[in-house]
C-alpha cells in the first residue's frame, strides 16, 4: 500500500490497465500519490495516450531491492573496478519509509534518531539526515525484520554516537551501496547504453535537477526542492532517480573527513553533478536539504 508501485519477482508491473475491464495488460504507467492515510492511498495515474481506460493494482512494495549483476565498470568515473553481484533499492528511502523505521528504532534502543530526518512529502526522498543516522536507521531497519546488521561498534550492534563502526560483511541485512555499486547500477550494469545521466544523456527526462525543479511542494532554494521518487524515467535496470532529486550517501570515505555521496541534486546548479560516474563528498555528520539515501544489500 506504500509508493512507489514496485515490479513482481518476473519484472512486470503491477499496475494493470484495461480498455474493457475484460483483458489486463502491463503497462508502464506515470502516476503520483494523491492522499494517504491509515487505511488506504489514492492515486493518479496516467493512461496511454489517446486512449481511456481501467486501472487494476495487484500489489504494492514498502521498498523493492533489484538485484544486480557484477561487472567491471568500463569507462571514466571508477573505471577498471570490478563489482561483485548486489542487490540496490529501485528508489530513493522516502520519508514516510524513514518514519517508519525511525518510530521502531527510537522505541527499541536507537535515541539519536528522535526527531531525525525530513521530507517534502511521504513520497518524497528523505533529507537532512547524515551518514551516521542511515547506519543507525540501516541497523534497525534490519533489526526490525529479523536480519543480521551490518554496522557494529566494540562488538555491540552501532545504535548510539557518531563514530566509525566496524562492518559485517557477512551480515544479511541493510547497508550503504559502496560508490562502486551505486556507479555501476546508475550507469546500467549489463544492461548499461553508455548514457551520460542515469537511464538517459537527456537529464530532463530521468532526473530533477536545477533546471525543472521549481514549483515543488516545499521551496527549498529558490523555489526548488525534492519531487516524488520514481516520478522520472526508470534507467536500464528499472532503478528510478540515480541522477538527480537527492544526493545519496556511499558507504565508503571519499577522502580525509569527508564520506561519498553520488547522484547530484535538484538543488545543485551544477547539473554535471547528475553524470553517473561523478563522485561528491560531505562530512558524515552533515545533514542536508539534497542529502538522501537508497538501501543496498549483499546479494542473495
Amino acid at each position: 500500500y506504500r509508493y512507489p508501485v514496485s515490479k513482481t519477482a518476473d519484472g512486470t508491473q503491477q499496475i494493470l490497465y484495461s480498455s474493457d475491464m475484460s483483458s489486463w495488460t502491463t503497462r508502464r504507467i506515470s502516476q503520483r500519490i494523491v492522499s494517504e492515510d491509515a487505511d488506504r492511498v489514492v492515486i493518479e495515474a496516467t493512461a496511454p495516450s489517446g486512449t481511456k481506460g481501467f486501472f487494476k493494482v495487484t500489489a504494492f512494495a514498502e521498498e523493492s531491492m533489484l538485484a544486480v549483476a557484477g561487472g567491471v565498470i568500463p569507462n571514466q568515473g571508477l573505471a577498471g573496478t570490478a563489482v561483485a553481484p548486489f542487490q540496490i533499492a529501485i528508489s530513493e528511502t522516502t520519508f514516510s519509509e524513514w518514519m517508519a523505521v525511525r518510530d521502531w528504532a527510537v522505541l527499541n534502543g536507537y535515541p539519536d534518531l528522535a526527531g531525525v530526518g525530513q521530507g517534502s512529502g511521504p513520497d518524497h526522498p528523505v533529507r537532512r539526515v547524515s551518514w551516521y543516522d542511515v547506519a543507525k536507521w540501516l541497523n534497525a531497519k534490519s533489526e526490525s525484520e529479523g536480519l543480521t546488521p551490518v554496522y557494529g561498534v566494540d562488538g555491540s550492534i552501532y545504535r548510539e554516537g557518531e563514530v566509525e563502526p566496524t562492518r559485517n560483511a557477512a551480515a544479511n541485512g541493510y547497508r550503504l551501496p559502496t560508490a562502486a555499486e551505486w556507479e555501476w547500477a546508475a550507469r546500467g550494469g549489463t544492461a548499461s547504453q553508455g548514457y551520460q545521466y542515469s537511464g538517459s544523456s537527456d537529464l530532463n527526462s530521468v532526473a530533477w535537477n536545477w533546471d525543472n525543479s521549481s514549483g515543488s511542494v516545499v521551496n527549498l532554494d529558490q523555489g526548488r526542492g525534492t519531487w516524488p521518487v520514481a516520478t522520472k524515467a526508470a534507467n536500464e535496470l528499472g532503478i528510478y532517480d540515480m541522477s538527480g532529486n537527492v544526493w545519496e550517501w556511499c558507504e565508503e570515505w571519499f577522502n580525509e573527513g569527508n564520506r561519498s555521496m553520488r547522484g547530484g541534486a535538484s538543488l545543485s546548479p551544477l547539473t554535471y553533478q547528475c553524470v553517473v560516474w561523478y563522485g561528491g563528498a560531505f562530512y558524515p555528520a552533515f545533514r542536508g536539504d539534497g542529502i538522501g539515501f537508497r538501501v543496498a544489500r549483499n546479494a542473495d
